[in-house]
């Protein structure tokens, strides 16, 4: 997967997660710049069903 590409999925994995109300979603995954890293965001995950 190029760059590009993967810009494109992260910027629309973070456009799902804040439509489905995520706290600080945008910030969820992030990426490192100049590397192909990319990583969650928060120190702390708690996953939940849906009501």
């Amino acid at each position: 997967m190029d760059d590009n590409h993967l810009n494109i999925c992260i910027h629309r994995a973070r456009t799902q997660l804040g439509r489905l109300e995520v706290a600080d979603a945008a910030s969820l995954v992030e990426r490192r710049p100049g590397t192909r890293q990319v990583r969650l965001g928060p120190a702390r995950i708690e996953l939940r069903p849906l009501d």
